[in-house]
């Protein structure tokens, strides 16, 4: 029975370590992709903001040139006396924006998800993104106590299994203790009757042996 209870626990221990090893590769692996998407919706939205920055840049200086050459249109007598106006501020500004935009791994932390959804594609895909993340881990959480309630159960399943096996030895354990006591009753009684049957047997012959004496 303890090598029996023993093989059980054993095989039901290495199936549930399977199924956690299991959950927690695929786990790992879907937080690295998760990772990875956070980190480049980030990324994204930081390269469009610092586009849209040039571009309104790019904007600006192209309508303080055209305003220039409307000017010098307006006023002939001038051409030559002037330079294009924000022409040096906008430079610097344009440094300023074209700094580099690397890329951060988030970890477990959250970007801002409303600011990243105010453009597309992102205001299509993360919705989608994140609902497909509540769902993955919905479905982690139900298939973790799946596991927990499968090793409870079948730790319940060995117990009773145990127990079932334990009440059979005892019952025939007990039975054999009966065969047992009976058996030595037997042989105890049968002795006292062998021994009875040879004491008379051994009197008749004495009787037998005076009443021949007697008789010579």
């Amino acid at each position: 029975v303890e090598d029996l209870d023993n093989a059980l626990s054993h095989g039901i221990e290495e199936l549930v370590q399977t199924m956690e090893d299991l959950l927690h590769s695929r786990g790992e692996k879907y937080f690295e992709y998760e990772t990875n998407l956070k980190s480049d919706y980030a990324y994204i939205e930081k390269l469009r903001a610092s586009l849209q920055m040039k571009l309104q840049k790019s904007f600006n200086a192209a309508t303080a040139y055209f305003n220039n050459l409307l000017q010098r249109v307006a006023q002939p007598g001038e051409i030559g006396s002037g330079e294009a106006v924000g022409c040096d501020d906008n430079e610097g500004s344009d440094s300023a924006a074209g700094s580099p935009i690397s890329r951060v791994n988030l970890g477990n932390e959250e970007p801002d998800w409303h600011e990243i959804m105010q453009h597309e594609p992102a205001k299509t895909e993360v919705p989608k993104f994140l609902d497909a993340r509540d769902c993955r881990e919905a479905a982690d959480s139900r298939f973790a106590a799946a596991i927990e309630k499968y090793h409870v159960e079948m730790n319940g399943f060995r117990e009773e299994l145990l127990q079932t096996v334990a009440d059979m030895f005892n019952s025939r354990s007990s039975k054999l203790d009966d065969y047992e006591r009976m058996l030595k009753q037997e042989y105890l009684s049968n002795d006292e009757m062998r021994a009875s049957m040879q004491s008379k047997l051994e009197a008749s012959a004495n009787a037998a042996q005076n009443m021949f004496e007697t008789l010579m």
